[in-house]
């Protein structure tokens, strides 16, 4: 399962509690979810006396931007990714492009 939304409270030195929503990949948001995840954040404002956050994967922004839009008035936020190849025992980003290249090429030619 893939962490599809995570939620804090968010005070000035770090979140107070986190609440963690998981969906299946690929998940397709419907608007009883987004209905379900506001009250949860309301919820957590009324717990908490703050303004929660929402963290939602670049995944899934990228498969559903609207689901943002939906969550207004709370603050969304995305978390993106960057891959960074590391050298480890003789391979390097040159070689591990290399082998990807070989292979693209590989698949696209055999």
């Amino acid at each position: 399962m893939e962490l599809a939304e995570s939620f804090y409270a968010k005070p000035q030195m770090g979140p107070l509690y986190v609440d963690r929503l998981d969906y299946s990949d690929h998940h397709q948001f419907q608007d009883k979810d987004i209905k379900m995840i506001k009250a949860r954040l309301e919820n957590l404002k009324n717990k908490f006396g703050s303004e929660p956050t929402v963290v939602v994967t670049e995944k899934d922004y990228d498969r559903d931007s609207k689901i943002l839009g939906g969550l207004d008035p709370f603050e969304a936020l995305v978390l993106c990714c960057k891959l960074q190849i590391l050298n480890h025992n003789g391979s390097s980003q040159d070689s591990f492009k290399k082998l990807l290249t070989l292979s693209l090429s590989c698949k696209i030619h055999c």
